[in-house]
């Protein structure tokens, strides 16, 4: 009902023989059999008729099913995305955390970032102060080898 009212959008576009599928099967309860049979040109019963009954979507059955498939993959798919953007629609932004006292507003980015580089910072000066005393190390390793040789 939602694809022939066009409520699903532009996104969902179906060929004539996944609509009539949709129609016959979805709307009118049909079965696949029921279908795929078209009514009689005969004035007899169709259960006492001896003549051969043609098929409205002339498709296997098999045919068809893997069509109704692939349709209702696509309203699904569709749907889903409908559900998706309403929930994140419902989702609020992150709200910003107040700093220590200050009244000013910081996010949790910002302090991310603050962090990592102060952190940077620490492990610099560590590696300077570990390169200096190993500097310190080989020139007093250095000074005592007697080079007079």
């Amino acid at each position: 009902m939602l694809y022939f009212e066009k409520r699903l959008g532009e996104v969902v576009r179906l060929s004539a023989i996944q609509s009539s599928l949709l129609l016959g099967m979805g709307l009118q309860r049909k079965s696949v059999e029921v279908v795929e049979v078209r009514s009689h040109s005969c004035t007899n019963r169709p259960s006492s008729c001896n003549c051969v009954a043609q098929a409205e979507l002339q498709l296997p059955v098999s045919q068809a099913l893997a069509l109704f498939v692939k349709l209702l993959r696509k309203i699904s798919c569709n749907l889903q995305g409908i559900q998706r953007a309403a929930v994140s629609a419902t989702i609020p932004e992150p709200a910003p955390v107040s700093q220590d006292g200050t009244g000013a507003t910081v996010s949790l980015v910002a302090n991310a970032e603050r962090g990592l580089k102060s952190m940077e910072a620490e492990l610099d000066a560590a590696g300077d102060e570990a390169t200096t005393a190993l500097q310190e190390k080989q020139r007093a390793i250095i000074d005592s080898l007697d080079l007079s040789r």
